[in-house]
């Protein structure tokens, strides 16, 4: 008789969620309990409407603008959560209550818009230690994949930590890029759609309310209240250095708008 190994496709097997039987140094932390749970949350329950990309409806339907203007007065669309914020608001409005809301050292942005399952140990190593060096630091993760309670474990020990989905046409008003809002479901169908929105989703933010982006895997050795105007930089091979948009750190302020502009024009 044939043996049936189907039982190894069972996704609750996968290494990442199994805790080492050995004590000590290899077993599972505090935080990989922390992703276990998320993981094992997210294969036991069905597909939600939060995992599919929102459309930004085009402002030149008159029959997409009320259902739009429905959605941000009534119970639709929801573009953040965090508790003691009204889930309801806007996404300009509860940026600004989440940034209101309590202690903020600094204001940190993120961009993931790959699927939720590839949100990994890697990620959140990094996640834990831009933390643990500002554990009073409001964190904003745009996506539109994740969904909006991604990190409720961290928020569950006192972190603020946000998922939004990003507003283009909101994020991208009075600058020339704007027009990226109005072709995005056209604009999504092209080859370097993720990369070119992450550039564009991060520089907006930092426009429009300053502060400090990282990539979601940054290891952040020390604190980064001391950046001011900077941009990082990535060692090459050849020992040369080249700027990186790993990491940047503006005020609100006009530099992000001209960087903006060049997006648009080039």
């Amino acid at each position: 008789m044939l043996r049936s190994n189907l039982e190894s496709l069972n996704p609750r097997n996968h290494p990442l969620l199994q805790d080492p039987d050995s004590p000590g140094l290899t077993s599972l932390t505090r935080g990989d309990r922390m992703v276990q749970r998320m993981l094992l949350a997210q294969i036991e329950k069905p597909a939600t409407k939060n995992f599919e990309r929102r459309r930004l409806l085009s402002s030149g339907n008159k029959q997409d603008m009320s259902v739009t203007a429905k959605e941000k007065h009534g119970q639709g669309r929801r573009w953040g959560y965090f508790p003691g914020i009204d889930p309801h608001l806007g996404f300009s409005e509860f940026m600004e209550k989440f940034f209101e809301h309590g202690k903020c050292s600094v204001r940190v942005f993120m961009v993931w818009n790959s699927p939720e399952w590839a949100y990994g140990v890697r990620h959140q190593r990094g996640l834990e230690s831009l933390l643990k060096q500002h554990p009073d630091a409001c964190i904003v993760m745009l996506s539109e994949t994740l969904e909006l309670k991604f990190f409720k474990e961290f928020v569950g020990e006192g972190y603020k930590v946000s998922v939004a989905v990003p507003n283009l046409d909101e994020l991208l008003e009075s600058t020339q890029a704007h027009v990226f809002a109005s072709v995005w479901h056209e604009w999504r169908q092209t080859k370097y759609y993720p990369l070119h929105y992450s550039e564009l989703v991060r520089l907006a933010a930092l426009y429009k309310y300053g502060g400090i982006y990282l990539d979601s895997d940054i290891i952040v050795l020390k604190p980064l209240t001391l950046l001011r105007n900077s941009i990082g930089a990535a060692k090459q091979v050849s020992r040369n250095s080249s700027f990186s948009g790993a990491v940047l750190a503006f005020e609100k302020q006009r530099y992000c708008g001209l960087c903006l502009y060049d997006f648009y024009s080039g």
